[in-house]
This record gives structure tokens, sequence and C-alpha cells, in this order.
């Protein structure tokens, strides 16, 4: 058998190649229409994560009410930790819903009760997971399924199942761990002037967007809606 003259073998090089180009291409096109569609679904996913964790929060809030007759205050300044107002403070949201402190070990028998965080009992209400801690911060901060240890509580202080001003003051704005800040807005999202039926409201910046300072309401988690 004769060897195919060079002609016909370059021919053949240069259809293999042409191939090749077009299933790189064809690759590059499925690749641009798959990744997007993941990182949403993997962002929802974090949202419903994220959800259910305000959900279980809220639950041992109630919990806690149903014992002592008032929400707790996990909130603001806690021994030598400091937090904003309206602002989760991991160490007292530890104690007054677990009893415990936030790496886990017990508070003194002697303990004086600020120290309690009006857990007085030191009742279990919650255990918290380590996915919910921050480990990289000192002392431990709590989490969400994005990784923001900026996380809104809002409480009915009156107990008349109403969560409005009077309990609030100004709504506190929230940055994300993947930047730029979230402060919902009071006409849209929730108003406080009017008040919203809930004993315990919770939000964070959800997934961020390092492009704009400012995020927008669909970025973020808002246990009421």
């Amino acid at each position: 058998m004769k060897p195919a003259p060079y002609s016909s073998l370059a021919r053949q090089r240069a259809f293999s190649l042409i191939e090749l180009l077009t299933v790189i291409a064809i690759i590059s096109i499925l690749m641009g229409i798959v990744v997007p569609g993941m990182a949403n679904v993997q962002r929802k996913a974090k949202i419903a994560k994220t959800k259910s964790q305000f959900n279980q929060w809220s639950s041992a809030m109630e919990l806690f009410n149903s014992e002592y007759g008032q929400y707790p205050s996990v909130d603001g300044p806690y021994a030598s930790t400091n937090a904003q107002v309206n602002l989760i403070n991991a160490s007292k949201f530890a104690v007054a819903l677990t009893g415990r402190q936030i790496d886990g070990t017990p508070i003194a028998s002697n303990a004086k009760p600020e120290i309690r965080a009006g857990n007085t009992k030191l009742i279990n209400f919650y255990t918290i997971s380590q996915d919910e801690l921050d480990a990289y911060s000192v002392p431990n901060r709590i989490k969400d399924a994005f990784n923001n240890t900026e996380i809104a509580v809002l409480v009915d202080k009156d107990n008349n199942g109403l969560i409005n001003a009077l309990d609030v003051g100004q709504l506190p704005s929230v940055h994300a761990f993947g930047g730029g800040d979230f402060r919902p807005d009071p006409k849209q999202d929730i108003d406080m002037t009017l008040g919203i039926h809930a004993s315990v409201l919770f939000y964070s910046a959800g997934s961020g967007n390092s492009a704009n300072a400012k995020i927008d309401v669909l970025d973020a988690v808002l246990s009421w809606k």
C-alpha cells in the first residue's frame, strides 16, 4: 500500500485541529452556561440553610421566653466583648441560649446574674454546631452559611407581638463576608413605624457584593421574607 501523499496528511491534520478547536469552543460555551447555574444553586442552598438557622434561633428564643417571661438580650456589650445594639453578640447569645460559654465550657455556679445573660438557671435551649462558629475569630463568633458574622437581631422587647421602632430604634447595617453592607429599607423591607407582627427577626447581608458598597435586598437573607 502506497503511503498517503503529504498534502493529504496535511489536510487530515488540519481537519483534526479544526475539530479540536470546535470542541473547545463548545465546552467553553457550556461552561459559561453551567457554572453560573451551579453558583446560583449553591447560593440558594446557603440562603435556605441560613433561614433554617434563623428559624432555629427564633425557636430557642421562644423557649427562653416561655421559661423566663421575656426574650433574651443577645445583642450589645457583654462581659469583655462588645457588639453594636441589635447585632448578635456571640458570647451573650451562647450563654443565653445554651447555658454555656461560646466555647462550650460551663458557666461557674457562682457567676454573677449579668454573666448568665438572663439565663439564670443555665438551661440549654439550643446547641451551637461547629459550622456555626467562626474559628478564626477570638473569641469565637456566630456565623451564617455565607460566613457572615454580623447578624442583626430584632426582638419584641415589650412582648406585645409586634416589632417596631419602639423595640428596635434604628435598623443596624450589617457587613458581608463577601464585601459590601446591607441595611433593610424601612419602607420596602420592613416598616418600623407600623411594625411587623413577629417576636424575633434576624437578617444578614447574605452573599454580599464586593463590587458595590451597598448590597441589594435580593442578595441579603431576611427571616421574614
